[in-house]
C-alpha cells in the first residue's frame, strides 16, 4: 500500500477514508478496476465484522461442493444394492456364464467397491466431522446409517439382489468382513454421537416439544452400531445419554421410528449389557419401574381396571336375574382414563426381553452346576 509522508493517516485522515485510500497493488499487472471480483478480500473487508462477501461466496461454493459430493456417494451407495431391472435379467449373454456364478461375481465386485471407496479411506472420519460442524449434518447421519443397514443386512436374511445361494454366501462372508474394518471408524466417534444428542436436547418440562428426525437419524445409528458388535459398542456410550434416552424413550411414545431403535438398544443392555450397565440403565435410572409402573396405569387398551365403580342395578328384569337390586361391579362402568396416544409404545418388547432373560437365567441356576452368579 502507499505510504511516508502523503499517506491519509499521516494527514490525519479518518481511519474509513485511509483504509478506502490504501487501495492493494493489484497482482499480475492488472488494474485497480480487477481488485473487485477478487477472491482475496481488501484490508478495510478484513476490519469489517461481518463476513467479507468473497469469503461468503467461496465458504457457500464450498457447501454447495461437499453436499454435491455426499449427494453423489449416498446415490453411490443406494445403486450399489438396488436390484437389477427385469429386463437386464431376461436379456443374458450366452457366453457370460451360468446365472449364479454372475451373482456371485457382482457380490464381489459390489464389496470391493466399498472398500475402495469407504474402508481404505477417510470418509467415515470426514462424515463424523460434519456432524460435529453442524454442516449437512442430516444427509451425513444418512449415509453413516446407510452404510451400517448393509452391514446388517446379511444377518437379517440378505438383500434382494441375492438370487442365489452362491451369491448370498458371498455376500455374507464379504459383509462380516467388511464389518470388521468398518466398525472401528465408527467406534472412534461415539463421543461425537452422545455429545451430539446431549447438546440441545429439548426440555422434557415443556410441552409439544419434539426429538426432531436428526436425532431419531443418530439414535438409529447407535442401535445398528450396537447389533453389529454389541460388547463393543455398549460400554463405549456415556452414563449421561442412558440418562437422556431413558427419558426419551417415556416421554416420545409417539415417535414410533424412535421407540423401535431405542427400543432395541434397551434390549442389546438385556442381552450383552454387563451386570453395571444393566444396573445403570434400568435400576439408576428407574426404567424398570417407569416400565411396569406404564403398563400397569394404562393397561393393554388403556383401561384404568383399578378405578371400578360400585352401581346398583334396576328392579327390572336384569335385577332379578342378578338376584334383586344389590350392588355390584360392572365392567361397562369402568373409568376410562386418557391414555396416551402412541400407546405402549416399545414398552413390551422390552418387558418380554426382560422376562425371558430372567427366565433363562433362572433355569440355569437351577441346573446342578449352573452359575452361581
Amino acid at each position: 500500500r502507499p505510504g511516508g509522508a502523503d499517506s491519509g493517516v499521516s494527514r490525519g485522515c479518518s481511519p474509513t477514508s485511509a483504509a478506502a485510500s490504501a487501495t492493494p497493488s493489484p497482482p499480475s499487472g492488472r488494474g485497480p478496476e480487477s481488485t473487485t471480483g477478487s477472491p482475496f478480500p481488501s484490508r478495510a473487508s478484513f476490519s469489517s465484522p461481518s463476513t467479507p462477501p468473497s469469503l461468503s461466496s467461496a465458504l457457500s461454493a464450498g457447501r454447495r461442493g461437499v453436499g454435491v459430493l455426499v449427494e453423489f456417494l449416498s446415490g453411490f451407495v443406494e445403486a450399489l444394492w438396488r436390484p437389477r431391472p427385469p429386463m437386464l435379467q431376461q436379456h443374458q449373454l450366452p457366453e457370460a456364464g451360468e446365472p449364479d456364478e454372475l451373482e456371485a461375481l457382482r457380490a464381489e465386485s459390489r464389496w470391493q467397491l466399498v472398500q475402495i471407496v469407504f474402508l481404505d479411506t477417510s470418509c467415515v472420519r470426514h462424515l463424523f466431522r460434519l456432524l460435529s460442524l453442524g454442516v449437512l449434518q442430516f444427509e451425513s447421519a444418512a449415509l453413516l446409517h446407510a452404510l451400517l443397514q448393509r452391514m446388517l443386512e446379511p444377518r437379517r436374511g440378505g438383500p434382494p439382489v441375492s438370487i442365489s445361494p452362491c451369491a448370498a454366501m458371498v455376500n455374507s462372508s464379504r459383509a462380516a468382513a467388511a464389518a470388521e474394518q468398518l466398525l472401528p471408524k465408527y467406534h472412534q466417534h461415539i463421543d461425537d454421537i452422545s455429545d451430539l444428542l446431549i447438546r440441545g436436547a429439548p426440555d422434557a418440562s415443556v410441552p409439544g416439544a419434539r426429538l426432531g428426525a436428526l436425532r431419531v437419524l443418530v439414535v438409529q445409528i447407535l442401535a445398528a452400531l450396537c447389533e453389529l458388535s454389541p460388547a463393543s459398542a455398549l460400554p463405549l456410550v456415556k452414563s449421561a445419554l442412558w440418562e437422556v434416552l431413558v427419558e426419551w424413550f417415556l416421554l416420545h411414545r409417539g415417535n414410533h421410528i424412535f421407540q423401535a431403535a431405542c427400543g432395541r438398544l434397551w434390549i442389546f443392555v438385556v442381552w450383552h449389557g454387563s451386570c453395571e450397565l444393566q444396573r445403570e440403565v434400568f435400576v439408576q435410572n428407574r426404567l424398570l419401574e417407569r416400565l411396569c409402573d406404564t403398563v400397569l396405569a394404562e393397561g393393554a387398551c388403556g383401561d384404568h381396571w383399578q378405578d371400578v365403580q360400585v352401581v346398583r342395578r334396576g328392579c327390572g328384569g336384569d335385577a332379578g336375574a342378578s338376584g334383586g337390586g344389590g350392588p355390584r361391579l360392572e365392567k361397562a362402568r369402568v373409568a376410562r382414563g386418557a391414555r396416551h396416544p402412541g400407546g405402549l409404545g416399545g414398552i413390551v418388547p422390552v418387558l418380554r426381553a426382560l422376562a425371558e432373560r430372567a427366565t433363562l437365567r433362572g433355569a440355569m441356576h437351577a441346573t446342578p452346576g449352573g452359575p452361581q452368579r
